[in-house]
Formats: C-alpha cells, sequence, structure tokens
C-alpha cells in the first residue's frame, strides 16, 4: 500500500506543480500586459518571473514525461 501512494506520487505532483508554475507565468504575463496597455504602468520583474516560472514548468514536465 504505501508503495502505490509513493507512486501515484511521484507520478502526479510534478505535473500538478508544472500546471500551477504554468499558470502563474501566463497570469503574471497577462496582467503586466494588461496593466502597461491599460494603465500605463509596467511591473518590472513581471517578465523575469514569468520566464522562470515557464522554464521551472518545463523542466517538472519534462521530468514527468521521462518517468512515463
Amino acid at each position: 500500500m504505501g508503495r502505490r501512494v509513493y507512486e501515484a506520487l511521484v507520478d502526479h505532483v510534478p505535473t500538478m506543480v508544472a500546471a500551477v508554475l504554468m499558470a502563474g507565468g501566463a497570469t503574471i504575463l497577462f496582467v503586466g500586459l494588461v496593466l502597461r496597455d491599460l494603465f500605463s504602468y509596467s511591473i518590472p520583474w513581471s517578465i523575469e518571473l514569468a520566464t522562470y516560472l515557464i522554464i521551472w514548468s518545463v523542466f517538472l514536465s519534462f521530468g514527468a514525461a521521462v518517468l512515463r
């Protein structure tokens, strides 16, 4: 039983974390775009943070794909 729980965690946790990181990166990009275009205010760190979130999402997705 313990082995099944461990295998389920190894299979699903990286995929879920990658999805959350990708959604966070897309949200930060969207908010930065809206603020820049509609309110003429840009968040200086938004592009860098979104880039790092998306990169880590790709790393985790690749790891989950290799395990399957």
